[in-house]
């Protein structure tokens, strides 16, 4: 067994040959060193934590005690702030995958994720909720930004839009609409691109830049 590691230098060296053996990138994958590898580091590197929580899900997910030690690897990074494990988290509680399915639980790890700014998790989030339950964008699941100040809500809600687009892709907003929905104050945008792709719309969330509330 590798002994834990404390030089930064070897924390980096371990991870990329762990993840060399984790994808196989000009080794023969090889599972079980990747797990050794990781394993020597994780309490001190999140992605390795994470990329160890990946294996005992995946590859071993089918071995029960293997897919609960890797979602405590994802609750502990979580704790952490890191956003993909939470977007792990959250997709594994819309679809109920070995674990209680709950919305209400995917919700919590989506905000976790928009806090620490990971918004790829809202992409993960729409795909994942559509697989689940065979639905497209629904106006119910409208991204929650929750922000106090109607000015950082609409700046949040741009940053969002941009970190979901593409780099290369030009966009703007053509159209923006306040909405009420279940007592909710839901901000519609409505996106068009400079290329072929089609038009996109987005729902926030931002009761609480009315509100006030904490």
């Amino acid at each position: 067994m590798i002994k834990k590691i404390d030089d930064e230098k070897d924390i980096d060296a371990i991870f990329d040959l762990a993840s060399k053996y984790h994808t196989g990138d000009g080794v023969e994958q090889d599972y079980e060193k990747a797990i050794e590898l990781y394993e020597s580091i994780a309490d001190k590197d999140s992605v390795a934590a994470h990329n160890l929580a990946l294996i005992y899900c995946g590859a071993y997910g089918e071995n029960k005690e293997y897919f609960n030690k890797g979602i405590s690897l994802f609750i502990e990074n979580s704790e952490k702030s890191y956003g993909p494990s939470c977007a792990e988290l959250m997709k594994l509680m819309i679809l109920g995958f070995n674990i209680e399915q709950t919305h209400s639980g995917a919700l919590y790890y989506l905000q976790k994720c928009i806090e620490v700014k990971h918004y790829k998790a809202i992409d993960d989030y729409y795909r994942v909720v559509a697989i689940a339950s065979n639905i497209g964008l629904n106006i119910d699941d409208a991204i929650r930004v929750l922000e106090p100040d109607s000015a950082r809500a609409i700046s949040v809600e741009k940053q969002i839009i941009k970190d979901r687009t593409p780099p290369s892709a030009s966009w703007r907003i053509k159209g923006q609409a306040l909405l009420e929905h279940n007592g909710r104050k839901i901000d519609e945008i409505e996106v068009e691109f400079d290329n072929d792709d089609p038009e996109a719309t987005y729902y926030f969330d931002i009761s609480n830049a009315f509100s006030g509330d904490e």
